[in-house]
This record gives structure tokens, C-alpha cells and sequence, in this order.
């Protein structure tokens, strides 16, 4: 074995998976032995192909980095009928000038793709992962910063229905629900009417001039809703104090409220 610019180059081998595991048992690929069925690994320089029943299910690049071998370069798999695609610097998922991971179908058609830099989920001024039904129609958008759910100026996380209807939108700043100027979770029915209109300020129910949770059927009739005021929650002000349940608080008007916590027996 001989070691140049830190990487770990081999001979060709073929191995078994259990000499695989042998040789290799701190090898942080392993789970894919157990998803896959590897039967055996053909090793050369510095990558792995992987096979089960003589078809090739992986390959990949590694190195030597603190005594244990890592993901180092591009990574490629199958996993049912998606094949993907993915680029590591030292196990991190990891690409500075596009997508760090690309997902097509059986047929080649992209289905996923996903930005990521220094293993978490990042990308400045546009989503960061992307997911599609087989026929092109957008799936889901999400946003990421450093790893975490946040835009700034719209739906953090959109989701659609295959018929291209959106079904679930929520705003997210730094992994919170949060939203100032309406609602910041939507949901919908498949005709399209609202199901969900909830409003949260930093990850809380909150509104001040309206119910912050609601639900509607699918004929746009009111169904429930529920005063909140940074998550703590209220009776609707237009109900009268004798007519408020025990042990619940009313608001004197809207967007006013007693500064006090509700006592509970």
C-alpha cells in the first residue's frame, strides 16, 4: 500500500463484503452494504465500485483524512429508480459553483437538486433544494441559509400537487415560522380553497387584529379558529367576559390584551 498527497492508493482488489468490511470497518458508506445487498467491491486507486448480483449499484471516491477513509470526490449510487449523484470534499456534502447533489428518475429526467456547502444546505438569493414529480412539474422548493429555513421575502418551503396546485407554503426566518405582513402558514385543499391560515412572529401564534389559527373545509366555510398572542392563546374580543369560558382570558379590544398569564386549575 502506498500513500501519495494523503490519499490512499491501492491496488486492485476485489472483495468480498465481508473483506470489505474487514479492511475497511470505519468506512462511513457502510449502511449502503445493508440497503443494496453489496456482494462485492472492486477497489482501484482511490475508488470503490460497488455491486450486487454483478450490477454495479455504486461508486465513489475516498481518502484517508484523520485515520479514517472518507467520502473525497464524486459520489454515485442507485437507490430503486433514482440515480444519484453526489460531490464530497472530506464527507461533507459539499460545491461551491452549483448543486452538490442531482437526482434523476429511471428514464434520466432530473427530479432533485440541492445545493450544499460545507455539508449543510446553502444557497444565497435562490432555493436550495429542488424536487419534481417524473413529468417536470415542481414538487417542492425549499430555502436554505447555513442549513436552516430562512427567506427573507416569501415562502421558505412551497410545496405542489401533481396537478400543479400549490398545497402547503410556510415562511421561515433562521428555521422559524415567522411572518409580519400575514400569514406564514398556508395549507390547502386539492380544489384549491385555504385549509390552514395560521400567523406566527418568531416560531409563535401570533396576531393582534384577527384569529391567529384557522380552518376551513373545502366550500371556503369557516370550520375553528383560535386568538393568539405570542403563543399564548385567548378568546376572541368580540366575546362577551360573562360569556368567556372559566379560566380563559378575553382581549379588551384588538390588538390589546391584559398583561398577564392564564391561570389554569
Amino acid at each position: 500500500m502506498l500513500f501519495k498527497s494523503n490519499y490512499h492508493i491501492l491496488a486492485r482488489m476485489i472483495l468480498s463484503r465481508e473483506e470489505f468490511i474487514e479492511q475497511f470497518g470505519d468506512f462511513k458508506v457502510l449502511w449502503l452494504f445493508d440497503i443494496a445487498g453489496i456482494t462485492h467491491v472492486n477497489v482501484e486507486n482511490d475508488k470503490a465500485s460497488l455491486y450486487t448480483d454483478n450490477q454495479l449499484v455504486s461508486n465513489f471516491r475516498f481518502t484517508l483524512h484523520d485515520n479514517v477513509y472518507v467520502k473525497h470526490g464524486v459520489f454515485w449510487r442507485t437507490t430503486g429508480s433514482r440515480i444519484f449523484t453526489e460531490n464530497y470534499h472530506y464527507d461533507k456534502r459539499h460545491c461551491e459553483n452549483g448543486p452538490a447533489i442531482f437526482v434523476c428518475n429511471a428514464a434520466g429526467v432530473l427530479v432533485e437538486e440541492s445545493w450544499w456547502v460545507d455539508g449543510k444546505l446553502h444557497r444565497v438569493g435562490n432555493p436550495a433544494n429542488c424536487r419534481w414529480y417524473n413529468d417536470g412539474q415542481p414538487w417542492v422548493e425549499e430555502w436554505y441559509l447555513d442549513g436552516m429555513y430562512h427567506r427573507e421575502d416569501g415562502s421558505a418551503f412551497t410545496s405542489w400537487n401533481e396537478d400543479g396546485q400549490i398545497w402547503l407554503e410556510q415562511w421561515k426566518n433562521e428555521d422559524k415560522l415567522h411572518r409580519v405582513d400575514g400569514p406564514a402558514y398556508l395549507a390547502y385543499h386539492d380544489n384549491g380553497q385555504c385549509k390552514y391560515e395560521n400567523y406566527y412572529v418568531n416560531g409563535e401564534l401570533h396576531r393582534e387584529d384577527g384569529p391567529a389559527w384557522t380552518i376551513w373545509n373545502e366550500n371556503d366555510v369557516l370550520v375553528e379558529e383560535k386568538w393568539y398572542i405570542h403563543g399564548v392563546e385567548f378568546i376572541d374580543p368580540n366575546v362577551h367576559e360573562e360569556e368567556a369560558p372559566e379560566n380563559e382570558l378575553v382581549l379588551e379590544a384588538p390588538g390589546h390584551w391584559e398583561d398577564a398569564e392564564p391561570e389554569f386549575d
